[in-house]
C-alpha cells in the first residue's frame, strides 16, 4: 500500500517558525548551566552527558543540545515539578536494567514530559518507566503526548508507562521505530499513538486507556503478540491509508477490538476478540480517503454485542469469507448519535479506569 504523506501543516514539534534560539533563555540547556546541576557528568569536548544514579527533582526545564549523547545510568530517577519537561535535541541512551530500572515521573501530571528529535539520532531506552507524565509545553512546542519521539529513529525496550495525563502516553511521529516488551497501564486517552512512521512492534499490553489503546495513522507496522484490555473507544485501531500486520493478540473489553478505517488495511492472525461492543469494524471516516479493509485468519470472537460492524464499500474478510456490509454512515452511528448501549458499556470502562488509580 502506498505510503501517505503528511501535509504541511502536520503539527512537527517544534513548529517549523519556531526560534529555537528563544528556548535557550527559559531552560537550563547551556554547558556551563548544565554542570551546575548536580546528578549529570559532563565531558565539554565530546558532548557526553551521564546522568547519575538517584533520586532527582526537576524544576525547570532541561535542554539536551544537538550532537550531544546522554547516557542515564541504572538507578536514575528523575521527578519532573512546576511543568518542568525533558527537551533533547541530542540522542538518548536510558541503560536501565530489570533489576534497577530507570524512571522519568510526577506526581499526577504537575510536571511535563520528554520529548526528542534528531533526524540522525538513534535513540535507545531499556528497562525504563514513564509515569504521571502530562505534555511538554514550552516556548511553541506543544506536544500532544507524554513522551514524544518526533523525526527520528527510537528502539525502545523492557518500557512501562503508566498514569498518563495527556493526550498520548507514547507519541511516535514521523519515525522508524521498534518496540518490544511494551507496557501501558492507566492511560487518560490514547495509550499508544504513531503517526506517519514505520516500525515492528513484539509483545505490547495496553489495559485501562479511556481513548484508544494502539492508534496508526498514515503508518506501516508490523505487531507480533499484543494484548489490550479496557479501551475506552478503539483497541487497535488504523486509520489515514495505514497498513498493520498482527499476528498472536488478545482483546478484551473495547468499544471497538478491531478497527480499519480511511483506506487502511488491517491484516490479522491468531488472535482472540471478547467482550467488546462491536469485535470488528471497517468504515470512511475522512472524505478524502476510501473504504477501508481488514482480513482474519485463525480469529476468535467472544461475547462481543456485534462480531461485524462493517460500512457498504469496506470490506471485512475472514477465514476466506466475505462479510455482508450492511451499514452506512458508521462513523456517525459509533459517535454522532446516542446509543444508550454504547454509552453503558464505555461507562463501565470509565469507572474500571477511576476505580484503579
Amino acid at each position: 500500500m502506498q505510503r501517505i504523506e503528511p501535509p504541511e501543516s502536520y503539527p512537527r514539534h517544534p513548529p517549523r517558525e519556531v526560534d529555537l534560539s528563544s528556548l535557550w533563555s527559559q531552560a537550563i540547556d547551556t554547558m556551563s548551566e548544565l554542570k551546575e546541576l548536580k546528578f549529570l557528568i559532563i565531558d565539554d569536548v565530546s558532548k557526553y552527558i551521564r546522568v547519575k544514579p538517584g533520586h532527582w527533582i526537576i524544576d525547570k526545564t532541561i535542554v539536551f543540545p544537538k550532537n550531544s549523547q546522554i547516557v542515564f545510568l541504572p538507578g536514575s530517577q528523575l521527578k519532573l515539578r512546576q511543568g518542568a519537561s525533558i527537551i533533547s535535541f541530542g540522542t538518548l541512551n536510558f541503560l536501565g536494567t530489570k533489576s534497577n530500572p530507570i524512571k522519568i515521573y510526577s506526581d499526577q501530571g504537575v510536571g511535563g514530559g520528554l520529548i526528542a528529535f534528531g533526524k540522525k539520532n538513534r535513540h535507545l531506552i531499556k528497562n525504563t518507566i514513564f509515569e504521571g507524565l502530562s505534555k511538554t509545553q514550552f516556548q511553541g512546542i506543544n506536544s500532544t503526548g507524554a513522551v514524544v519521539f518526533n523525526e527520528t529513529n527510537v528502539n525502545l525496550q523492557g518500557v512501562v508507562f503508566k498514569d498518563s495525563y495527556s493526550e498520548d502516553a507514547l507519541n511516535i511521529m514521523l519515525c522508524k521505530f521498534l518496540l518490544s516488551n511494551i507496557t501501558f497501564l492507566r492511560s487518560q486517552s490514547d495509550a499508544l499513538d504513531v503517526d506517519f512512521s514505520t516500525g515492528k512492534i513484539e509483545n505490547i499490553s495496553s489495559e485501562l486507556s479511556l481513548n484508544d489503546g494502539l492508534d496508526f495513522s498514515g503508518s506501516t507496522v508490523t505487531i507480533n503478540g499484543a494484548s489490550i484490555k479496557n479501551s475506552g473507544d478503539k483497541a487497535i485501531s488504523a486509520g489515514e491509508a495505514s497498513s498493520i500486520l498482527i499476528d498472536g493478540f488478545t482483546i478484551d473489553q473495547s468499544i471497538i477490538g478491531l478497527a480499519s478505517k480511511d483506506q487502511s488495511f488491517i491484516d490479522a492472525i491468531n488472535g482472540t476478540i471478547k467482550n467488546s461492543f462491536h469485535a470488528v469494524s471497517a468504515y470512511q471516516k475522512k472524505e478524502k480517503f476510501g473504504p477501508a479493509s481488514i482480513t482474519l485468519k485463525n480469529i476468535e470472537l467472544l461475547g462481543s454485542n456485534n462480531d461485524f460492524f462493517v460500512e457498504i464499500g469496506s470490506k471485512v474478510d475472514i477465514d476466506g469469507e466475505l462479510v455482508k456490509s450492511k451499514q452506512s454512515s458508521i462513523f456517525e452511528q459509533l459517535y454522532g448519535s446516542l446509543n444508550e448501549d454504547l454509552l453503558a458499556f464505555q461507562t463501565k470502562i470509565i469507572k474500571q479506569y477511576y476505580m484503579r488509580l
